[in-house]
């Protein structure tokens, strides 16, 4: 699938909070992996969710989490009378993916859509995939230097 597209990542989140109820029954989830790369280098931090072609709950978010080393764990997040559980694995079904960076809130519209799907079936899946070039911060590729709380870097 070679689509390309754009959305808020406040519409994408609102999907955390259960509207008109909640999902407590959930689908069988299944291991994902995605070793996700840009311009052959290992993606260092931000995250993906995953949209789903056919919405398989509600209250239910699809996404993964950097894990490191460019590799990106697939999960969701549901919320339950109990609050809101992250589970490992997601359902079978075809996904749109979209990558977030890392952002402190101040801007806006930084998610990249990437040109593949991702296909969950019954079994794990391990996929590498490509983040289309566009303009992206540094620090997508290699993370910020760790600072102490005096602005000094460790080490130094």
């Amino acid at each position: 699938m070679k689509k390309i597209w754009f959305s808020s990542a406040a519409g994408m989140l609102a999907g955390v909070f259960c509207i008109g109820g909640c999902q407590e029954s959930l689908p069988k989830l299944y291991p994902v992996e995605i070793e996700l790369l840009q311009d052959g280098k290992p993606v260092a931090q931000g995250g993906l969710i995953f949209q789903p072609e056919k919405p398989v709950g509600r209250g239910i978010v699809y996404n993964a989490e950097h894990v490191g080393q460019g590799v990106f764990k697939g999960r969701i997040l549901f919320h339950s009378a109990e609050g809101t559980k992250v589970l490992p694995g997601v359902a079978t079904g075809t996904y749109r993916i979209v990558y977030h960076p890392p952002s402190d809130g101040q801007k806006t519209n930084l998610e990249v859509a990437l040109n593949d799907s991702l296909t969950v079936g019954k079994e794990p899946a391990k996929v590498r995939l490509e983040l289309p070039k566009v303009v992206i911060e540094s620090q997508i590729l290699e993370p910020p230097e760790e600072k102490t709380g005096m602005g000094i870097d460790k080490g130094k």
